[in-house]
């Protein structure tokens, strides 16, 4: 190969690279402007009449941030190999299972639904879409979470109408990810054997059966955390700045959860942070690289969380 082409190579690889990123800062920069047009649609409707287009908003940006950096971070080689026959016939098994666990019976256990899990998963739904709770962005019975829950739960709600089903299946659906998510943990730091019996060991609990079929509020904790504790492997093998920008949505997104999940956001931020702190100090590099990263991860936690920033106060979002 002649030097020309090798040249020719390497400024095109190069000019790529500075495409994609123009437009990635491009499009980040857009998502954070919508998410700001839903924080000043919120100030100027005190009527809450445009809930549904402040929604769909904070929705979109948050929307158009992840997918930017699922689309920049796509490589088909991962996904290769979990299709082989030795990843996918253990990972189906897993699947196959935990679906029937949580699925059988689903109408009759766990006998008799408590006051929680129908208020929160459905008659929350139901107030929404009939207009009767207007501010989207409000918090639940004792403020332990957002109603971005049974906002999520309405259309189960709309499909299903006043039954169970409304949010058990949900629940169910947000469960048996939870243990998918625990196998392929298991099965990146160990082996498949052990990702197997883990996930399948999680999947037969009955504390964990019994949320999977009641307490939708609880089962987005538990899905959220699995998905978190999964993304870490990602974030910790390279951190560049499209990492803290995924890593500030995520979180700030969960923390409009239930309050149980922000004690795991907290202990996330505060373990990035030492773990940034030390390899700064050991490698005696200056600090303005990583202000300039936590600045964006800061920036994005407020873009995940949404307008819901406006009545949360530092007591309210830590519960106490």
């Amino acid at each position: 190969m002649s030097h020309a082409k090798i040249v020719n190579g390497v400024i095109n690889r190069f000019m790529r690279r500075l495409i994609v990123k123009h437009w990635l800062r491009v499009g980040y920069a857009t998502s954070f402007a919508v998410y700001f047009l839903s924080l000043l649609l919120t100030v100027i409707d005190r009527s809450f009449s445009l809930r549904w287009a402040v929604l769909s908003l904070h929705l979109s940006a948050v929307v158009l941030a992840a997918s930017l950096y699922f689309v920049s971070r796509f490589h088909p080689r991962p996904l290769r190999a979990l299709f082989q026959k030795k990843e996918i016939i253990p990972f189906v098994t897993v699947l196959v299972i935990t679906l029937i666990l949580n699925f059988s019976y689903i109408k009759d256990l766990s006998f008799v639904s408590l006051g929680d899990e129908v208020r929160d998963g459905g008659l929350y739904a139901a107030q929404i879409l009939g207009g009767s709770i207007k501010q989207l962005y409000a918090y639940g019975r004792y403020e332990a979470h957002g109603l971005i829950i049974p906002i999520l739960v309405t259309p189960f709600y709309y499909l299903f109408g006043p039954n169970v089903y409304s949010f058990r299946v949900p629940a169910a659906l947000l469960a048996s990810f939870d243990v998918l998510f625990v196998y392929l943990i298991l099965r990146l730091l160990t082996n498949r054997i052990s990702a197997v019996v883990g996930a399948l060991v999680l999947a037969s609990l009955p504390l964990h059966l019994f949320f999977a079929r009641s307490q939708v509020v609880i089962a987005f904790s538990m899905f959220w955390t699995s998905a978190l504790l999964l993304y870490l492997i990602k974030f910790f093998k390279k951190r560049t700045l499209g990492e803290y920008v995924m890593l500030g949505l995520a979180l700030g997104f969960i923390s409009s959860f239930h309050v149980s999940v922000r004690v795991v956001v907290c202990c996330i931020f505060a373990y990035v942070c030492m773990i940034d702190i030390l390899n700064r100090f050991s490698k005696k590099r200056i600090s303005v690289p990583i202000l300039y990263r936590y600045g964006v991860l800061i920036a994005y936690f407020l873009v995940g969380f949404g307008p819901q920033v406006f009545i949360t106060s530092f007591n309210l979002f830590l519960h106490t």
